[in-house]
This record gives C-alpha cells, sequence and structure tokens, in this order.
C-alpha cells in the first residue's frame, strides 16, 4: 500500500477541535470516529497536532440527535494545523455521522517565533531586533541583522 504524505505550511493557522460523540459508542466505534475527525484535516493538507479522548460523562442536558435523546458523551479535543477551507467543510461533514452531538472548531491565537535557527539566541537578539520582528519575515530579519555588528561567534550557522 503506498501512502503519499502532503506536507503542511508552517503559516497555517492552529486550530482547537471538539467534538462530542454519543455515549452510547463503544470504544471500536470510538476510535473510528477520532480517526475519521483526524483524517479530515490530514487529507485536507493538515495535520494533526494532539488527541485527547476525556472520558464518558453526563451532559449538561439532553441532546437529541439521529433520533436518540443522549445523556451521555464522550468529549474529543484536537489540536490541528489546517487549511482554513478544511475548517469551514468540518461541520458539515462531521455531523452527518450519527455519533456526532456537537462539534465545533476554535482558532487558536498565533504566536510569531524566530526562526529556528536563532532561538537558541533569542535573547541576545531581543536588544538588537526591532520592537516590530514579529512583522518581519525571514528575509527581513536576516537583512536587519546584517546591518548590525554582533560578533560572528554568537551568531547560528544558516546552512
Amino acid at each position: 500500500e503506498e501512502r503519499s504524505f502532503t506536507l503542511f505550511r508552517r503559516d497555517m493557522p492552529v486550530y482547537e477541535v471538539l467534538t462530542i460523540a454519543a455515549g452510547r459508542a463503544t470504544a471500536a466505534q470510538l476510535r473510528s470516529y477520532a480517526a475519521k475527525v483526524a483524517n479530515h484535516f490530514i487529507r485536507s493538507g493538515g495535520a494533526v497536532m494532539s488527541v485527547d479522548c476525556m472520558s464518558n460523562d453526563q451532559l449538561a442536558y439532553p441532546v437529541r440527535k439521529h433520533g436518540y435523546k443522549n445523556l451521555e458523551g464522550t468529549k474529543f479535543v484536537m489540536k490541528v494545523i489546517s487549511p482554513p477551507q478544511a475548517v469551514k467543510e468540518f461541520p458539515s461533514y462531521i455531523n452527518k455521522d450519527e455519533l456526532t452531538l456537537r462539534a465545533m472548531v476554535f482558532k487558536q491565537p498565533t504566536e510569531r517565533r524566530l526562526p529556528r535557527s536563532f532561538r537558541i539566541f533569542e535573547k541576545d537578539l531581543m536588544t538588537v531586533l526591532p520592537p516590530d520582528y514579529v512583522n518581519m519575515s525571514t528575509q527581513q530579519l536576516l537583512d536587519h541583522l546584517g546591518e548590525i555588528e554582533i560578533p560572528k561567534k554568537n551568531l547560528p550557522s544558516l546552512v
């Protein structure tokens, strides 16, 4: 069996996906359900960073869905990197599954970090970087650092 994987772009947004599956589901059905949720984002060119499955808990109120009155549910929380289009399609895709009681997606705030090769020296670089460095591209950072005299021994190799 041949598999192909799409490398996700680092600038894609991070989302937290919360789904509640019906409490009547078996362990095998829950594994299949979690895989279905994760595969939606993977097939769309994203990646799953983490999956947390909470215990089967009593819901705050009964949820009528797919002809059942559900009093319990299993919560899944996934952190995913995904293109926005996949997030738009997710509710209609997952709500067709009879185990889905609720599905919500929350966009996580983004934190701009220095390129990996500079992270070791981040404290030293903070003294010479302009205040708006978070809005600069990697190339702009390199150009800015090229204009400043920093001992070469302190700079990482960019090769």
